[in-house]
């Protein structure tokens, strides 16, 4: 889907805006404080109903009214046809949320992501690289949701296994109850790594394209450590040997709840080798890489949210950057955040649109004389 209008009220604090985005690039431009975050963070929320800068929901309201209302156009494309939608989103103070998508109400979260597909790339996301495995796990499994459409089954179920085992563990039950869960245990956990492994593959591929690009100074792998033995009877006999600890701890020690990405440039963990700026240009080329694949085999647009473009990039990392993104990326939508607008308007092309929109006081102007 392609977002042709944003409309929000009440949202943090904009009263009232309306404004119509390109379905290629948008630049919004602004001093820090004056809200383009939380346009990224409105585009977001039509997403996953949930903010990537809060939990607390409340804290959205703009202050002293009682809800906020999101309300987009949507544009399907279908080969040589197009479907127009409408999506409309409030939550009130007290929590209550209610979605509208062609004024039939969504019950499921998930009916939004499986219509608007959104990679978000903000100065917290290099936690990406250098932050804890789950994150990174996180990170792959996003992959494997919607490559796969039987592994949000599976991933639900391993869960549930996992729980299931851990209660096992911690109140010692005799060891036919975990006979029988570990088995279950298994059998999930070598599915969940085979998919990791495939969607892994696949991504390899796309990523080293994009990252011969913006950074081809280096030789990157990007490897999965599965943190368990991936063979039947070497899984067998790890969880043997481990099961004294497991049930002093109560709690289950090897499996894909321990599977990390190895991110590594000339062999060296990419976190260690790699200065910020290029950190977070490796970033960008793997969040496009998922993005582009789902574009590819879902037969999709995405939309890409980048807050804070300059950040930790100096004056060349974002030419190289910017200049990939116009010149290469297509059947995308991109929302850039940026204090400045004199990289971007250095570029023009008659295929691809670029809107300019000033943000300040609150207010969202189209500013397109650049």
């Amino acid at each position: 889907m392609f977002i042709n209008r944003i409309t929000l009220v009440n949202f943090r604090n904009f009263e009232n805006i309306t404004f119509y985005p390109s379905n290629d690039l948008n630049i919004l431009v602004g001093s820090n404080g004056s809200g383009k975050t939380s346009i990224l963070e409105s585009i977001h929320y039509m997403s996953l109903a949930r903010s990537f800068r809060t939990s607390n929901n409340s804290s959205i309201v703009h202050f002293g009214e009682k809800s906020f209302v999101i309300a987009s156009s949507l544009l399907e494309e279908k080969g040589e046809e197009s479907f127009s939608h409408k999506l409309a989103i409030s939550r009130e103070l007290s929590g209550k949320l209610q979605i509208k998508f062609d004024n039939e109400s969504v019950r499921r979260i998930s009916t939004l992501a499986n219509n608007i597909c959104v990679q978000l790339i903000s100065p917290t996301s290099l936690s990406l690289i250098d932050g804890t495995p789950s994150l990174r796990r996180e990170f792959i499994d996003w992959g494997c949701f919607y490559h796969f459409p039987e592994y949000t089954i599976l991933y639900q179920r391993f869960q549930k296994i996992l729980k299931q085992r851990n209660a096992v563990l911690q109140l010692h039950k005799p060891s036919e109850f975990l006979s029988y869960w570990n088995d279950q245990f298994i059998k999930a956990s070598l599915q969940i790594n085979e998919y990791r492994d495939k969607y892994l593959k696949l991504f390899n591929e796309e990523a080293k394209l994009i990252i011969s690009h913006i950074l081809p100074q280096y030789s990157l792998s990007i490897t999965l450590s599965s943190g368990f033995k991936t063979s039947r009877e070497e899984f067998v006999e790890q969880l043997n040997l481990i099961l004294p600890k497991e049930l002093q701890l109560g709690y289950t020690l090897y499996g894909p709840q321990k599977s990390d990405i190895k991110i590594k440039a000339e062999k060296r963990l990419a976190s260690e080798l790699l200065s910020r700026g290029q950190q977070k240009l490796l970033l960008i080329s793997l969040r496009l890489a998922q993005g582009l694949i789902y574009e590819k085999y879902m037969n999709k647009n995405c939309i890409f949210l980048i807050d804070d473009f300059s950040s930790e990039l100096d004056d060349s990392m974002q030419h190289v950057l910017y200049s990939y993104l116009f010149n290469n990326v297509s059947n995308s939508q991109f929302f850039i955040t940026s204090l400045s607008d004199k990289l971007f308007s250095s570029f023009s092309s008659d295929s691809i649109r670029v809107n300019f929109f000033k943000i300040d006081n609150n207010t969202i102007i189209e500013n397109n004389n650049t």
